[in-house]
C-alpha cells in the first residue's frame, strides 16, 4: 500500500470510527489526535482508596465470575450519557458486560434523554427533577421522579445498541413507592406481552423497589398499571435497573441538569436508594453549577460537599468513592470563572479527609482559561460550560485511562 493510500485509510478511520472505539487507546495516542489536555495531570489521586474496587476487577480479570457495580453521579455533564457511555463501554469491553444498569423514561418526564435511550408514553403524568426544590414530589435514586395519575397510562423504554454492544436484559429492578395508594405494575415486552407483575404492597425487606426475572432477553420494555383496589390512585416511579446475569461491569448513570451538591442532600430517599444499587465504586462529578454564581460562598459550599460525603460514607459504607473536580468554564461566555479552582480545592480537601480518591478534570483540561482552547479544538460548546460530543467522549476516555493506569499499578504491586 502506498504512503498516500495509508494516509487516506488513516483519515477515513478517524472520520468513520466512533470515538467510543477510540477510547481504548492510551493518553499519548489521544493527545496526538486531540492535543488539548495535560497528560501529566491525568491520574487518580490517592488510588489506594480504590483498593477493594481494583481487587474485585482483578477477580473478574482472572476468570472468576462476578459483577462490579459502578455508579456515576452528576449534573448536565452526566445526564446526556456521553462521557459515561464511553466509560461504560470501555469497562464492559475489558471486563465483561453485566447490563445497561440504571435507566429512566426521561422524555416522558420532559427532560433531556440520552441518545442511546428512547422513551415514549401516553397517559396522565407529572414529573420532578431534583433541582425543583419547591415541588413536593419525593426524589429517589435517579434524581428524577415520574408520577402516574391514571392506571390506563402506559410508557415504553428502548435501549439502543451502541458499537456492537449487546443491550438485552433478563432482569429488571423497579424503584417505586409502595403502599395502599399505589398502582401495581406490569412489565411488558415491545409488543406488550405481559412478562411480570409487580405488587405495590408495602414490603419491609424491599421498601422502595421490586425485582422481576424475565422469561427471555429483551431490549425494550413497557410499563402498564393495575388498579386492584379503590384506594390505589397513583404510581410514583424513580427508575429501572436492567441486568443480564452475565459477569462483568454494570455502570449506572445518575445525572440531572442543573444539579448541585445541595440538591442531592435535600432528598430524603436518594442515599437510601443509592445504597440499594450495591455500588463498589461511586464516581461524583458535581461542582459546575455550585461554583457558577458571582456570589459563590465557599463556606456554604464546603458544608454541602461535606454533608454529601458523610451521607455516602454512612449510607453506602461498602462503596469506594472517586471525587471528580468540575471542568474549567466561563461565565456569560467571556469571563473566566475563578470560583472553579476554589471549588476544586474545597472538594479535594474534604475528599482527602474522607479517604476518597480524586480525579482533577480542571487540571487535566489545563486549568483556568483552558476552556477557550477546548472550544477552538471543537471540544466545547459556545456557552463555555458544556462540551461537544467530542469533548465529553474525550473526558470519558481520559477518566477510564486514569483508572486503568491506577489499576495496572495495583495489579503490579
Amino acid at each position: 500500500m502506498s504512503m498516500v493510500n495509508r494516509i487516506f485509510v488513516l483519515i477515513l478511520f478517524i472520520l468513520v470510527v466512533p470515538f467510543g472505539v477510540l477510547s481504548q487507546i492510551d493518553d499519548e495516542e489521544l493527545y496526538q489526535q486531540i492535543p488539548v489536555f495535560n497528560k501529566k495531570e491525568n491520574r487518580i489521586r490517592n488510588p489506594d482508596a480504590l483498593y477493594n474496587f481494583f481487587a474485585k476487577l482483578q477477580l473478574i480479570d482472572s476468570g472468576i465470575p462476578d459483577v462490579v457495580r459502578i455508579v456515576h453521579i452528576g449534573d448536565s455533564h452526566i445526564q446526556a450519557d456521553l462521557m459515561t457511555s464511553v466509560i461504560r463501554k470501555s469497562f464492559q469491553k475489558k471486563f465483561g458486560n453485566a447490563g445497561r444498569g440504571l435507566v429512566f423514561p426521561y422524555r416522558v418526564a420532559k427532560t433531556t434523554e440520552p441518545s442511546n435511550l428512547k422513551s415514549s408514553g401516553v397517559g396522565v403524568f407529572e414529573s420532578k427533577r431534583i433541582v425543583a426544590t419547591e415541588n413536593p414530589l419525593p426524589i429517589g435514586v435517579t434524581g428524577i421522579t415520574l408520577k402516574v395519575l391514571d392506571n390506563s397510562s402506559v410508557f415504553t423504554v428502548k435501549v439502543i445498541p451502541e458499537d456492537g454492544f449487546d443491550c438485552s436484559f433478563t432482569r429488571i429492578t423497579v424503584f417505586h413507592e409502595k403502599g395502599e395508594n399505589d398502582f401495581n405494575l406490569f412489565i411488558t415486552d415491545s409488543v406488550f406481552n405481559k412478562l411480570a407483575f409487580l405488587d405495590a404492597k408495602e414490603d419491609s425487606l424491599m421498601p422502595f423497589n421490586s425485582e422481576a426475572t424475565l422469561p427471555y432477553p429483551i431490549r425494550s420494555f413497557g410499563v402498564e398499571f393495575n388498579k386492584s383496589d379503590s384506594r390505589q390512585k397513583e404510581c410514583i416511579l424513580y427508575g429501572f435497573v436492567l441486568e443480564n446475569d452475565i459477569p462483568g461491569v454494570r455502570y449506572d448513570m445518575i445525572g440531572v441538569n442543573g444539579a448541585e451538591y445541595r440538591h442531592y442532600n435535600l432528598s430524603e430517599s436518594f442515599f437510601d436508594q443509592l445504597a440499594s444499587l450495591s455500588p463498589d465504586l461511586i464516581i461524583v462529578s458535581l461542582g459546575t453549577n455550585d461554583a457558577y454564581p458571582y456570589r459563590f460562598n465557599s463556606i456554604d459550599y464546603s458544608k454541602e460537599v461535606a454533608k454529601f460525603c458523610t451521607s455516602i460514607r454512612h449510607k453506602v459504607s461498602t462503596a469506594e468513592v472517586l471525587i471528580c473536580s468540575p471542568p474549567d468554564g466561563y461565565r456569560n461566555r467571556k469571563y473566566k470563572n475563578y470560583n472553579l479552582p476554589i471549588a476544586r480545592d474545597t472538594m479535594f480537601s474534604i475528599a482527602e479527609a474522607s479517604r476518597f480518591a480524586c480525579w482533577d478534570l480542571w487540571s487535566v483540561m489545563g486549568g483556568t482559561g483552558s476552556a477557550g482552547k477546548w472550544l477552538r479544538s471543537g471540544c466545547m460548546q459556545k456557552d463555555y460550560i458544556h462540551f461537544t460530543r467530542k469533548g465529553y467522549e474525550l473526558q470519558g476516555a481520559l477518566l477510564f485511562n486514569a483508572l486503568m493506569k491506577a489499576y495496572a499499578q495495583f495489579v503490579e504491586y
